[in-house]
């Protein structure tokens, strides 16, 4: 790659309008019809935790005006990291439903439209420099933004009209042509700048056709037609590349993300450039900002511990201002003491002089005493002599001794306020050092919690058998049926508790045959997630069949109650399965960006081969939110920087219900 071709490309910031539109593909069926459950407002960062009945989603819809608009899965509890709902926001858009979400034409600008109760509301999502979220009522008028501006074009204030940000111009990018491009491209630009001013293109579309047409960003004056006919032809191809064949990915340089791109930027393949492959656009914009909001929330989970050591810090220096002083005054008494010393008698001799003329009011004569007299203070009773290049003062009021031994004095009060200066800081010290230590832990819980990966079968009941097979179960009728009709296939394995009311367990075979030691531990499984564990059952029945025998469609001419199936043919039986299930916590690859922690059940011997700490529960009268508690506290100290990961609902939803508690261990 020639050197004036790659110092153009600087780091991305901001989503592109094609961006949003691929973005738009890819997440627009999931926020339709979601309803906001909160609103937070953290710095420039808006933040909707949205959920969405028809697919059983709760997740974050996060928007950062001028940046970035995507979803994200990540389970924090903003109120844990000091950050409130922001009640403002939450009085307009509290439960209000999301009817539609479009792009405003090839702009870096979204509209929300919302119905909330009886009334319509919109959401203006500005991705553009200097853009603001707005909310609007049905007339436009502006209720409530992100920030209130005053600008050249437009004005974003209460109770005034949202008016659209300056277009530029309206281009046909599917019928661009070579003649088009002549009379648009500014001559007095190089290729890239113009095509991205001229034709309002992103950057990173620029640099591809720039590149692909082999132009080094050359002057548009000295383009041909062969190169004009060229761009067109590659400005439609990566424009519809991008929509229809999406490829989201990150670029790398020198391990350092510096864009996030819908399609191949092929001018990336030469040069010191490493290009990462994501599955959505969505995933690839969460991860490229993750950092910077990691760093956001860090700042506010610490705000108020760094505010203390800032001005514990400020409390330091102005000790160390007055150690300096305390320390240079004794360091001159004690010069002064050994002068004392040296010339005890004459100076006593001169003292007595001195204090004979002033009791005959004679403070003129007190000179003639001594010529080392170099000043007199007779209000004040005090003269001074200089002599060995230090100056000592005396009080004509006191004897000789009495001013030496006032000065000794004078040193001992100065020690006792140094070593009393040098104990409170010492005490600041360590307290700035157990801040230090505060933070630092809440820096990792924070990294921990951002780290922390979410499978999708985590939304239901679920353990890995001792062979690897994914087992999963119902928490409640309606979870049932989705089981059995999204996730259920014919060779999979579906056992139930002999006995109404129980989940519905599924052991996902990928078609591999079922041993005997997997089907006793999903049996426990089974047996412990059915209603014979809240009834206070020691064991029940559970039988097993194949996925191919489910079927939510009745017998014909008959009725299927809601939340219930048919079984048909043999149902195989595992007789007396004891109601004992372990909960524990498992954690692998700490610190790193695909960590695990998580809470999950099963058989003892297949708990505690994982876990880093569990329990063993059987029926019994706690009830689930005590023995969560009680279960993290007891952890607490030998698991402090991994349980913070953990929301003690985590471990609720796994207790069957009132529970005993017969074994806790912590590894």
């Amino acid at each position: 790659m020639h050197p004036e071709v790659a110092q153009h490309y600087r780091r991305k910031n901001s989503m592109s309008w094609l961006d949003i539109k691929v973005w738009l593909q890819e997440e627009k069926e999931k926020i339709l019809n979601a309803y906001i459950d909160e609103i937070y407002i953290i710095d420039n960062l808006i933040i909707l935790k949205l959920k969405n009945v028809k697919y059983s989603k709760e997740f974050l819809l996060i928007i950062e005006p001028g940046k970035r608009i995507n979803t994200s899965e990540l389970k924090i509890r903003f109120k844990d990291e000091y950050i409130k709902s922001s009640s403002l926001w939450k009085s307009i858009l509290k439960n209000c439903n999301i009817t539609d979400i479009e792009q405003y034409d090839n702009e870096r600008i979204l509209f929300m439209n919302l119905k909330c109760y009886e009334k319509n509301r919109k959401i203006a999502i500005e991705l553009l420099p200097r853009g603001v979220v707005a909310i609007l009522d049905d007339n436009n008028t502006i209720l409530l933004a992100s920030k209130y501006k005053k600008m050249r074009d437009r004005i974003i204030m209460p109770k005034l009209k949202y008016i659209l940000p300056p277009k530029p111009i309206n281009i046909d990018y599917d019928n661009i042509t070579a003649d088009i491009l002549k009379n648009l491209l500014l001559n007095d630009y190089n290729v890239v700048p113009s095509l991205v001013k001229s034709l309002d293109i992103p950057p990173e579309i620029a640099e591809a056709i720039d590149f692909l047409c082999k132009l080094n960003n050359k002057r548009v004056l000295e383009l041909t037609s062969y190169e004009y006919e060229c761009i067109a032809v590659k400005l439609k191809e990566l424009l519809k590349s991008a929509l229809e064949k999406p490829k989201p990915c990150i670029v790398y340089r020198d391990s350092i993300m510096i864009g996030f791109y819908s399609f191949i930027p092929i001018q990336f393949y030469e040069g010191n450039y490493n290009i990462e492959y994501l599955n959505s656009l969505n995933e690839t914009i969460e991860k490229y900002f993750s950092e910077s909001f990691k760093s956001l929330l860090i700042s506010k989970k610490i705000q108020s511990v760094a505010n203390e050591i800032e001005k514990l810090k400020n409390s330091v220096e102005m000790i160390d201002r007055n150690l300096t002083e305390l320390k240079s005054k004794k360091e001159n008494l004690e010069n002064v003491l050994k002068v004392l010393n040296e010339l005890y008698i004459d100076l006593e001799n001169i003292h007595e002089c001195v204090r004979n003329r002033v009791k005959n009011s004679k403070w003129e004569d007190v000179k003639k005493c001594s010529d080392f007299i170099i000043n007199l203070s007779p209000d004040k009773g005090l003269y001074k002599v200089g002599i060995k290049n230090i100056e000592i003062e005396l009080d004509v009021r006191k004897t000789f001794v009495e001013n030496y031994y006032t000065l000794q004095k004078s040193i001992a009060d100065l020690d006792k306020s140094i070593r009393r200066a040098l104990e409170e800081k010492k005490n600041i010290e360590i307290k700035i050092n157990e801040l230090n230590r505060i933070i630092q832990n809440e820096i990792k819980e924070m990294e921990l919690k951002l780290s922390k990966k979410i499978e999708w079968y985590e939304k239901f009941h679920w353990m890995i058998s001792s062979k690897g097979f994914l087992i999963i179960g119902g928490r409640d009728a309606s979870q049932n049926i989705k089981l059995i009709r999204r996730y259920l296939e014919p060779h999979d394995i579906v056992l139930h508790a002999d006995i109404h009311g129980a989940s519905v367990i599924i052991v996902k075979t990928n078609k591999k045959e079922i041993d005997e030691e997997t089907l006793k531990e999903v049996a426990v499984f089974a047996a412990s997630y059915s209603k014979a564990w809240k009834i206070g059952l020691a064991s029940i029945n559970v039988y097993w069949v194949y996925g191919s025998q489910v079927s939510l469609r009745p017998p014909s001419g008959e009725y299927l109650p809601k939340g219930s199936f048919m079984i048909y043919g043999k149902k195989n039986y595992i007789n007396n399965v004891e109601l004992k299930l372990a909960i524990g916590v498992e954690a692998e690859n700490i610190g790193d960006t695909k960590a695990i922690i998580r809470v999950f059940a099963g058989p003892e011997d297949l708990v505690k081969e994982k876990a880093i700490a569990y329990m063993v529960l059987i029926p019994g009268n706690e009830n689930p939110e005590t023995i969560s508690k009680m279960f993290l506290e007891n952890i607490r100290n030998n698991l402090r920087n991994i349980i913070v990961a953990i929301n003690p609902k985590d471990i609720e939803v796994k207790i069957p219900g009132r529970s005993k508690v017969i074994k806790l261990v912590v590894k």
